[in-house]
């Protein structure tokens, strides 16, 4: 699996992380066992315990980093293109793992967690720009393009990612309703 995971800096979390992707490519995470995590990865079952609960946990801590290595990064300065691009070659360079791991519909799914964080993400560049999040209509909205584009992506997933990147940047581009993009100045290069 390379330097997919290079984003993950503890050895040990990397390791479990590249077993548990390569279990996922021949199952879906529900019938993995932290066992036979344990066991293909080498990691004792008290280092992973002092590190996470379950393997559910393990996923949410990948997430996060893949999370705050790529979309996390536009508050701070990345071009949203970037982001985007880094974040979906990730996808599409394991597409079984990440297609099961939206397919899991649990509180520590794909799909929940990365709306949540884009979530805050783009709250996060609003409230710089002055916008009322407290409001409905601004939650709703953001809320509204987050589940399209959600929903788009796992779509693109679902059906072998056969459309490239820039294809899908935009399509997510387009959703992204005008008071968003005019309070961001988001643009499309």
């Amino acid at each position: 699996m390379g330097d997919y995971f290079s984003y993950i800096k503890d050895e040990t979390s990397r390791k479990l992380t590249i077993t548990l992707a390569a279990l996922l490519e021949k199952e879906s995470l529900d019938k993995i066992t932290t066992s036979e995590l344990l066991e293909q990865s080498g990691v004792s079952r008290s280092t992973f315990y002092r590190r996470y609960h379950d393997k559910y946990d393990l996923l949410t801590a990948n997430y996060q980093q893949l999370l705050n290595a790529t979309i996390g990064m536009v508050p701070d300065g990345m071009p949203y293109k970037t982001a985007f691009f880094n974040l979906y070659q990730v996808l599409k360079e394991h597409p079984v793992f990440f297609r099961n791991a939206f397919a899991y519909e649990g509180p520590n799914g794909l799909k929940t967690f990365i709306f949540k964080k884009s979530y805050k993400v783009f709250e996060t560049m609003l409230r710089r720009q002055g916008v009322n999040m407290d409001s409905r209509y601004y939650q709703w909205l953001l809320s509204g393009y987050l589940n399209g584009a959600l929903e788009i992506s796992c779509r693109w997933i679902e059906s072998g990612m056969k459309e490239p990147i820039d294809f899908l940047f935009r399509i997510n581009y387009e959703l992204i309703p005008h008071e968003i993009q005019m309070h961001l100045a988001l643009s499309y290069t």
